[in-house]
């Protein structure tokens, strides 16, 4: 099953990696659509975790990695036999729909923050570190799984929201 394209606005896409190969390694795996941090650490990127604060937030994933490689639409039995070739980095400056925190409330123009208990493509309206603004409708309660809509930025390097 394809994963879903998130992205329904481009209003200035950026990356900050345009080709984040040399950032995953084997054991790392995502979804298109998640948003995606960078381990400054490890030098690696990955999707959004129960405890992220968003601080690192590079954007959201253009593509599906498994095991550190490109999905492709057609796999063989040893997926180790596709050749690592470039993985497009993940994309900001774009407005995407992402995965209300169950009974938030939200207000047009109102910081985003991520919610990764909920996970990679999960959002809520309160944390420490903003990754963007919500560009919805007034909602009093969001149903589980409602969807709202929000312009993504980065927050990597430097850790100011870039949009």
């Amino acid at each position: 099953m394809k994963s879903p394209d998130r992205i329904v606005k481009n209003i200035a896409p950026t990356s900050v990696f345009d080709d984040v190969s040399a950032l995953v390694s084997s054991a790392i795996s995502f979804n298109q659509g998640d948003l995606i941090e960078i381990d400054t650490s490890g030098h690696l990127v990955g999707a959004i975790g129960g405890s992220s604060t968003g601080q690192y937030v590079l954007g959201i994933s253009r593509v599906t990695v498994v095991s550190g490689v490109v999905k492709q639409p057609y796999s063989t039995e040893n997926d180790a036999a596709i050749a690592a070739g470039k993985i497009p980095g993940p994309v900001s400056g774009v407005v995407v729909k992402l995965v209300s925190k169950t009974s938030d409330a939200w207000v047009p123009g109102q910081d985003v923050y991520p919610y990764g208990t909920g996970g990679a493509y999960y959002v809520t309206t309160s944390g420490s570190k903003s990754i963007g603004i919500y560009q919805g409708p007034t909602i009093a309660s969001a149903a589980a799984g409602q969807e709202i809509e929000v312009m993504l930025g980065h927050r990597y390097p430097g850790d100011t929201l870039v949009l």
